[in-house]
């Protein structure tokens, strides 16, 4: 999602002949919308954290906790960053300060600067998951100390205090506090929904048919959903249920194909706007001598394919090695990517 929502902003930002596609149109708005797919990756994240928190009650499993996401999301992240350090470094482009190395490598950009990451704007999502998962151990220890009947409520609250900070306080997208709700949410669906199947009482055509709808109508959601978190927020939440909840749903994203697909989200989410803007600069003299109806269209499809096939290579080399053995999972695809 995220990517089609960079190739939108590209294409028309560099004014690409034959760019009425990602204009106007159903494409479009989809394309339009594909940054709602960060949300969507912070209460996936959310809920999958929650659905594991039981093992962390004690607190003497934190520490592996923290070794193990490390492990996981750090080496690709910082290698992303000096690669792109050292490249804006080589252009002179002004994005080789010590302070935006060091700021980026240590997750806490909008923190010392005030802005997303100059080497990787795409790497503040990336350090709010960080913060994310440095904080939510100490909270799922306390919530462990309170009854059963509580947590729930307590994680709403959570939640509740999220979309405030966000709409009322005015934190941005690109803090933690500003997307609490988002992770609360997802977490206090892993709660309810452990809850439903030991009732045995969920319904997974239910689930099916509400995320298709959901789906369907996200052209009615703003653009633009600043002012709309609470509709983001139920919009992500139907989704994920459907994934975890939904037979239709949960095969679809356990198939092999997607499964690898979202196994390489990660390398591709750290790399696909870099390789779009040197693909545009490389495929410029070309574009000039195609029919104008076809520039955006080759861009476009020759950035998938090159996009495809880098990141393949980097996700082997840097991503790969640092697995653990995938779950059984429905969404094993985010399970491996997150």
């Amino acid at each position: 999602m995220v990517f089609l929502f960079h190739l939108q902003t590209y294409l028309l930002g560099k004014g690409v002949p034959g760019s009425g596609w990602a204009e106007t149109g159903w494409l479009a708005e989809w394309m339009a919308r594909g940054a709602f797919g960060v949300p969507l990756f912070f209460l996936m994240s959310g809920y999958l954290f929650g659905a594991g928190s039981g093992r962390l009650e004690g607190g003497a499993q934190v520490p592996i906790f923290y070794r193990a996401r490390l492990r996981r999301l750090y080496p690709a992240y910082a290698v992303n960053i000096c690669t792109l350090w050292l490249c804006g470094l080589l252009q002179n482009v002004g994005k080789n300060g010590w302070r935006d190395l060091g700021s980026s490598l240590a997750g806490v950009s909008y923190w010392f600067n005030g802005q997303p990451s100059r080497i990787n704007g795409v790497a503040w999502s990336l350090e709010v998951e960080l913060q994310f998962y440095l904080v939510a151990p100490w909270l799922a220890i306390a919530l462990a100390r309170l009854p059963a009947r509580i947590r729930p409520w307590c994680l709403s609250g959570v939640g509740v205090l999220g979309l405030w900070l966000r709409d009322g306080a005015g934190f941005t997208d690109k803090t933690l506090l500003g997307n609490l709700h988002f992770f609360a949410g997802g977490w206090l669906l892993s709660v309810l929904g452990m809850k439903r199947e030991t009732r045995g009482y969920c319904a997974p055509a239910l689930w099916d048919a509400a995320a298709l709808c959901f789906l369907l109508g996200i052209r009615w959601i703003p653009a633009d959903a600043s002012g709309n978190q609470w509709l983001l927020l139920g919009w992500s939440g139907v989704l994920v249920a459907a994934a975890f909840f939904g037979r239709l749903w949960r095969g679809l994203l356990s198939l092999p194909a997607l499964w690898v697909a979202g196994a390489m989200s990660y390398t591709v989410y750290l790399y696909h706007y870099p390789i779009l803007s040197f693909v545009g600069r490389l495929m410029a003299p070309v574009l000039q001598r195609v029919p104008p109806v076809f520039a955006a269209p080759v861009l476009g499809a020759t950035t998938v394919v090159a996009t495809a096939l880098i990141c393949s290579v980097l996700f082997h080399l840097f991503e790969r090695p640092f697995f653990s053995r995938p779950g059984k999972s429905g969404v094993r695809a985010h399970s491996a990517a997150g």
